[in-house]
């Protein structure tokens, strides 16, 4: 669980004060002793159950918790975003409606989903932290096991950009320098890609 994010979800539980300094030293080095994730050695220690942690990082991370998700979703909702960018941010919408899209996000931590998908679909999206491995499930169950490569991902986000009047030009590392009045640049799997506006 949050295999990426060991040093994050250990300040968590310092600067939060859960648990002593001692437990979470114990801890540490259960996790770099057996390659267990930080999270997954205090749940296994007992010293915190899964909802308890995730209440901790949606607060931490100024997100809502869903505990437990659900087990099926409205598709009019599911579909407010293409499944392949879904499957690629590892996120499933849960509400909609004109000007936003609440998303359970498989990793909350991941900046990217907010900043790409913002721009890309030109709605504001609004994370929402739950147990990482339901929602995986809960991701295959409803758009079926990835195939894509992260190319032909990363093409179809250049054209939903375009469906929703952006504009969005992919940029292999090492490709050529693009004229734009504004740009910034995202890394998604190794894949360097320009978002310009």
């Amino acid at each position: 669980m949050y295999e990426d994010h060991n040093d994050t979800i250990y300040e968590i539980l310092q600067e939060g004060g859960h648990l002593l300094p001692e437990q979470l030293e114990e801890l540490k080095a259960t996790h770099e002793s057996t390659g267990v994730s930080f999270a997954q050695a205090v749940i296994d220690a007992g010293e915190l159950d899964i909802s308890s942690l995730l209440s901790l990082i949606a607060t931490s991370l100024g997100c809502e918790l869903m505990d437990p998700i659900p087990t099926a979703l409205d598709p009019q909702i599911t579909q407010t975003i293409q499944s392949s960018l879904d499957k690629m941010y590892g996120i499933i919408p849960v509400n909609a409606d004109a000007t936003s899209i609440d998303v359970l996000a498989k990793d909350p931590f991941n900046n990217h989903i907010i900043d790409d998908l913002t721009f890309t679909l030109n709605k504001d999206i609004n994370i929402i932290v739950g147990h990482p491995e339901q929602i995986q499930n809960l991701i295959t169950e409803t758009y079926g096991e990835s195939d894509a490569s992260v190319e032909d991902l990363l093409k179809e986000m250049v054209s939903v950009a375009k469906e929703q009047g952006t504009s969005l030009t992919l940029v292999k590392a090492g490709g050529p320098e693009i004229s734009a009045p504004q740009h910034t640049t995202s890394y998604l799997q190794g894949w360097p890609f320009t978002l310009t506006g």
